[in-house]
């Protein structure tokens, strides 16, 4: 019956946590300090992949400058906007984990895996787990009984970790990454209806000027070349 009751007034508080509050409250302190290095990290990405779409923008187009402006115009913006994409999805993140929650078995496994069974002697009781090998309410009070708030803090901090380090290199690759690179190549693709194709792939005046004299320097040989055979 006890148990019954336990588990039907159980509010949201984690596994093992009855002063959830304070508890609460330190996480989400730690939650919030976690944004700005994950933002930073989106910065220096976006300068990466940014300074790498420029470099083959500058290999490809270096005899074309109109349209190498083009192409390097259009790369900035995209990257800011899938800049703040992301920011927005990074905000959303710290927003959920200030909510404070994981599934029983996510933290069970990691209670287990602690080795705080045994610093609290838990082991020595038995029928203190469900069926799925989550602990009942009373091998929570047992546990919680045992003072282990800053163990247990730890254990919630590295669950938080690993969703971030899951989630945002996740949003790195697929918005700075690949569907940056998919919309240059489809606005590459539109400049061919909508723009000036003329004027876009009109050569640099230098580039013009070294080619007409390469022209006209294999003419003059080709024409020495003949006068060579004939007098042959």
């Amino acid at each position: 019956m006890i148990e019954k009751y336990n588990e039907m007034h159980r509010g949201r508080e984690l596994l093992t946590f009855s002063d959830f509050n304070e508890f609460e409250c330190a996480i989400k302190d730690h939650v919030a300090a976690l944004q700005e290095p994950a933002m930073q990290t989106l910065r220096d990405v976006r300068d990466i992949v940014q300074n790498k779409f420029r470099e083959v923008c500058n290999l490809c187009f270096v005899q074309y400058p109109s349209l190498k402006c083009n192409v390097s115009k259009r790369i900035d913006e995209i990257q800011l906007k899938q800049e703040a994409k992301v920011e927005k999805r990074i905000k959303e993140f710290i927003d959920m984990e200030q909510l404070v929650f994981t599934q029983d078995k996510v933290l069970q496994k990691k209670l287990d895996e602690s080795g705080i069974h045994q610093m609290t002697g838990l082991e020595r009781y038995e029928n203190l787990r469900e069926d799925d090998m989550v602990l009942t309410s009373k091998g929570c009070a047992l546990l919680d009984t045992r003072n282990l708030v800053p163990e247990k803090l730890a254990l919630y901090c590295e669950i938080i970790y690993q969703r971030l380090t899951d989630y945002v290199p996740m949003l790195l690759i697929l918005f700075m990454l690949k569907d940056a690179a998919k919309t240059l190549r489809y606005q590459m693709l539109e400049m061919r209806n909508g723009a000036d194709v003329v004027e876009l792939l009109k050569e640099d005046s230098d580039q013009w000027r070294r080619r007409a004299e390469l022209k006209q320097s294999l003419e003059r040989l080709t024409q020495a070349q003949e006068l060579i055979n004939n007098r042959r």
